[in-house]
């Protein structure tokens, strides 16, 4: 594999990754589990085997589980936070494999792609409390600019410094089609 291919699979396993979180606090909203959890014996574990390790977990009291996400806010919160976490990972580590890429193979076009300012506004927001910030200066400034997604077109402006990048503002559909531009380019747009 040469290394863009090597960097789309990376890129496609941030993307898994990122799904499987959100199958997983589906799992853990639908309350389907409990049933089954109140079955179990203390203690509860679980065994994950991953390329190099096999990892246990223990719950040590499943009904401890039980009662804490039987609490909608409580199911509400971690449910969302899975979701962002899953979704930051994909999005910082895409961003950051690409600008890899083109540093180490000199390409200063990286800094001109049309979801450039775009994703990196994202980024730093995912890294920075999923909160919008233009005042950090840089040798890239803000412009007013915007980024067409599948069904609508995000306007990044003054309007929206200091805003939650929330789901209703940028909702996981636009995660992953982000994603998908910045893999796009690395195919036709970069050398």
């Amino acid at each position: 594999m040469n290394e863009k291919e090597i960097i789309i699979e990376e890129i496609k396993s941030k993307q898994i990754t990122a799904d499987s979180f959100v199958d997983v606090a589906y799992i853990l909203s639908s309350k389907a589990w409990i049933e089954t959890f109140k079955n179990f014996k203390n203690p509860g574990s679980l065994s994950v085997v991953s390329l190099l390790n096999e990892h246990m977990f223990v719950v040590q009291n499943p009904s401890v589980l039980i009662e804490k996400y039987n609490n909608p806010e409580i199911m509400k919160e971690t449910s969302v936070d899975l979701i962002r976490l899953g979704h930051k990972d994909m999005i910082i580590m895409s961003f950051e494999l690409i600008k890899n890429y083109c540093k180490k193979t000199k390409q200063l076009n990286f800094y001109e792609l049309p979801w450039f300012n775009s994703a990196r506004l994202i980024r730093n927001s995912f890294s920075h409390n999923f909160k919008l910030d233009f005042s950090l200066k840089g040798k890239y400034p803000i412009p007013n600019h915007e980024l067409q997604f599948s069904d609508k077109i995000i306007k990044f402006d003054q309007k929206m410094n200091g805003k939650d990048i929330d789901f209703d503002i940028f909702p996981i559909k636009y995660c992953s089609e982000l994603v998908e531009m910045m893999k796009k380019s690395l195919l036709d747009d970069l050398a």
